[in-house]
């Protein structure tokens, strides 16, 4: 079931990765009039995430919008709002891959404090590596709240906040640990 697990995370970070490298497919579109595409279930894509079905209404409005960019022959948007997107995924990308890199990490302190050996440098260590990853999950949060994607932002707040009390719980184990291992004074009578 672990290992299962496991690939279902990998297969998740992988689609995040292949969907920021499909946004670099997008081609220009020449000469085209948006309106002779209605009836083709052709979108616009307006955001990150974000699409608008094209239609009688908005085709005028968006045939302005130049230079416009393809995705095969039902996705069409502005090389800006592609900029924008092509910048989301990859927050995805990173946010994805740095939960991996935070849970190994994680992983790495359990097995070395059953062993009695997350002390000292080791110990050190393990905290710079997972402040840094940690700065930069704060960070994606960050980025996608100035890009008004809410959502994004409230979880992964929700996470960062859920894997403090993760981190409070193996820091309390290992206070339990050295207090443990430490020899009992012996008492006089």
């Amino acid at each position: 079931i672990r290992a299962l697990c496991c690939l279902t995370i990998l297969y998740a970070f992988y689609g995040y990765l292949a969907r920021s490298l499909s946004l670099y497919s997008f081609v220009p579109l020449n000469s085209v009039d948006l309106c002779t595409l209605l009836g083709n279930s052709v979108s616009f894509m307006t955001g990150h995430d974000e699409y608008q079905l094209l239609n009688e209404t908005n085709c005028q409005t968006l045939q302005s919008t130049v230079p416009l960019l393809a995705l095969g022959n039902n996705l069409v948007t502005d090389s800006q709002t592609l900029a924008s997107a092509q910048l989301l995924a990859w927050t995805d990308v990173v946010n994805a891959g740095d939960w991996l890199l935070v849970v190994l990490v994680l992983e790495v302190d359990v097995r070395l404090q059953l062993r009695g050996m997350l002390k000292g440098r080791i110990l050190l260590v393990s905290k710079v590596i997972k402040g840094l990853l940690y700065s930069v999950l704060l960070f994606a949060a960050i980025y996608w709240w100035m890009e008004g994607e809410f959502i994004d932002f409230c979880d992964a707040l929700l996470w960062i906040i859920a894997f403090i009390f993760i981190e409070m719980n193996v820091f309390e184990w290992q206070v339990e640990t050295a207090r443990r291992a430490k020899p009992r004074d012996s008492q006089s009578f």
